[in-house]
């Protein structure tokens, strides 16, 4: 299963033993490498590349408390960076942001959360090891309704991220409801774009947080 344990400060996720993650193969949208940007292929069957719908500006439609960690059931690397997870904040924080309130350098309602495979490992007070180095893509423009979620957001390393999904939110409010902290199903699946290269429905299961 995957557990959450905090060092000092951010949040990281940790696989327990006897879970294996399969990966996902990103592949390009042009025939040119881009540095760092450029994807490790690993086992799997390539995918045609895809480019997601980008939002214009903060638009939340329908839809009610969507907080949470959204944790990928398959790898997505680009280059030395592996997806941790996709975070929505409360719905407090959503509104600070749309009404222009929310100015953090480091966090925003809406993000992804990348680990760079290649820095060291340190280990927590339970005895797990995370990366040290990470790199927080923060929302630069979204979309979340019943129907569909975007994201876009920048980074000076892994370049113009972006996700196109859909969140399955009666499933979501079944399990929170249910008072479960977690999902052993997808509750949503999407297309993600990191520079040129992509990786299509990539399925995600739900964690509420310590």
């Amino acid at each position: 299963m995957l557990r959450a344990v905090r060092k000092s400060s951010p949040m990281v996720f940790v696989l327990g033993a006897g879970v294996a993650m399969a990966a996902i193969p990103l592949t390009a949208c042009s025939e040119e490498p881009r540095g760092e940007r450029t994807a490790q292929s690993t086992a799997g069957a390539q995918m045609e590349p895809t480019k997601p719908a980008e939002p214009d500006g903060f638009v939340r439609e329908g839809v009610g408390d969507v907080y949470g960690f959204y944790l990928p059931t398959t790898e997505v690397r680009a280059g030395n960076f592996v997806l941790d997870h996709i975070h929505m904040g409360i719905p407090s924080d959503f509104e600070a942001l749309e009404s222009g309130r929310m100015m953090h350098p480091s966090y925003a309602p809406f993000l992804m959360e990348f680990h760079d495979t290649t820095s060291p490992q340190g280990t927590n007070e339970l005895g797990q090891t995370y990366y040290e180095s990470t790199r927080r893509v923060l929302t630069t423009g979204y979309l979340i309704s019943k129907d569909a979620v975007r994201f876009v957001g920048e980074d000076s390393v892994l370049g113009h991220v972006t996700f196109a999904g859909k969140l399955d939110t009666a499933a979501l409010q079944a399990i929170v409801n249910s008072g479960a902290g977690s999902s052993d199903d997808a509750v949503m699946r999407g297309d993600i774009m990191i520079g040129d290269r992509a990786a299509e429905n990539v399925a995600f299961t739900w964690f509420a947080g310590d």
